[in-house]
């Protein structure tokens, strides 16, 4: 079962999906049961590397999506335009 951090986010009426409450109240309790009741992996999206590893090692999520294209897009414009301002 796939847990979209955004879609529930504001299901709830949590306007950020990196909330600590939303994943500490609702997305890891959430996929303990799912992975406890229904014997089914679970997995989720974030764009924290560290976060992504926590959540394989200490919360069993079977897939982690860490990242979305637009971030790591920005990110390597980013470093192109310090790159040409540095030299």
């Amino acid at each position: 079962m796939f847990f979209g951090p955004a879609d529930l986010a504001w299901s709830y009426g949590i306007h950020n999906p990196t909330d600590e409450t939303l994943w500490k109240e609702i997305i890891i309790p959430a996929a303990k049961k799912v992975q406890t009741n229904l014997n089914k992996p679970v997995g989720t999206l974030t764009v924290n590397p560290t976060f992504a590893v926590e959540l394989f090692n200490k919360h069993d999520f079977s897939f982690i999506a860490c990242g979305i294209d637009t971030f790591s897009l920005k990110k390597g414009v980013d470093d192109l335009l310090d790159y040409v301002h540095e030299h």
